[in-house]
């Protein structure tokens, strides 16, 4: 089969790959569509802590499953899955502790990541997932709007990790896929949404799908107009979700007290952060970061998807074949896409 495998920062080689044959427990899917996400995007360009070249990129997916291994009940060929990455162990000190984002397995157990994943004309589902984290999905749903189902069970993870009220105001820094996907979800509590954003074009189409304001901003005056746009004190929720140094700290200085900061895009490994102690301390801001997702999340965004409540159709901007993945990591990087649709 043809697989695009990772051997160093940009070098992404399609290459002939042995198709994966399924073993007891494991289901082996035809890949119908697979998404382009912006983890994807850094670790093409920087790499990745957990990959070993070569490996084959990506994890949000959707496909027919050709063939299950010995004991797989729940699936046969034929079958149209979505797939979780990942699935906890619920063993580990994390996993007793209700924290199954962080269970010390995930990481050698990660489809994309630490094992083979989707930019390839099939992909292996370990029997850990098969098991706990592998759903049928609707075939009336096309393929590339049930593959938003992971990046969506991430967005839904992290609006439950803090304390929303109707009529809150919030203010989101950031309109890619995964930020227009926060919006939804938090206009379906009635919250009121400004979204923040460098592009005029990003930010229409936050319009489009329900922001109550937009701020076209700059890192020199995202927090004075961020402020203002909260209230009279400031808003009641800020949430992070660009993932850089300058906008952690906008964030924190954003919000007002007593209020609430939700750090959901990742930065570099490395990068460190200053806060102003007595506004977290006498404020009493609460922070909260937000990581990965669980299976009562991932089945959620499912039927958020299924059902229409969240959609995903105007955040796929772009398709491009398998042979041609290399045009679509170029399309996200230029911020040309929000989102990039690789098909087989």
């Amino acid at each position: 089969m043809l697989a695009a495998r990772y051997w160093a920062p940009r070098d992404l080689r399609l290459e002939n790959a042995d198709t994966p044959l399924p073993e007891g427990g494991e289901v082996a899917v035809k890949v119908l569509a697979s998404n382009i996400c912006g983890t994807d995007l850094k670790s093409f360009l920087r790499g990745h802590p957990l990959m070993r070249p070569p490996m084959t990129m990506g994890h949000e997916f959707c496909g027919i499953v050709s063939e299950v291994g010995e004991g797989v009940k729940r699936f046969k060929a034929g079958d149209r899955v979505v797939a979780s990455n990942s699935s906890p162990c619920g063993t580990c000190n994390f996993c007793r502790r209700g924290a199954s984002t962080l269970c010390e397995r995930i990481p050698s157990r990660l489809i994309g990541f630490s094992l083979p994943g989707s930019y390839a004309q099939y992909v292996k589902i370990p029997r850990h997932i098969v098991n706990e984290n592998t759903y049928s999905v609707k075939t009336s749903v096309t393929p590339e709007e049930m593959a938003c189902s992971e990046p969506l069970a991430a967005a839904i993870h992290a609006l439950d990790r803090v304390k929303l009220v109707s009529g809150m105001r919030v203010v989101l820094i950031g309109s890619g896929a995964l930020g227009l996907m926060l919006l939804q979800l938090l206009k379906m509590r009635d919250i009121h949404v400004t979204m923040a954003n460098r592009s005029e074009s990003r930010l229409r189409i936050a319009e489009k799908m329900g922001a109550d304001d937009v701020l076209q901003v700059t890192d020199e005056d995202l927090v004075a107009k961020a402020r203002e746009a909260g209230g009279p004190t400031g808003p009641d929720l800020v949430i992070e979700a660009v993932g850089k140094k300058e906008t952690w700290e906008a964030a924190f200085r954003i919000v007002r007290e007593g209020g609430q900061v939700l750090f959901f895009g990742g930065c570099a490994a490395g990068t460190e952060v200053s806060f102003d102690a007595g506004k977290m301390h006498y404020g009493e801001v609460a922070v909260t970061g937000s990581f990965h997702h669980e299976p009562s999340s991932f089945k959620r965004a499912i039927a958020a998807i299924e059902s229409g409540k969240v959609r995903v159709r105007p955040l796929l901007t772009h398709s491009v074949p398998l042979e041609r993945i290399q045009d679509g990591f170029g399309l996200m990087e230029r911020r040309e896409a929000l989102k990039v649709t690789v098909t087989t």
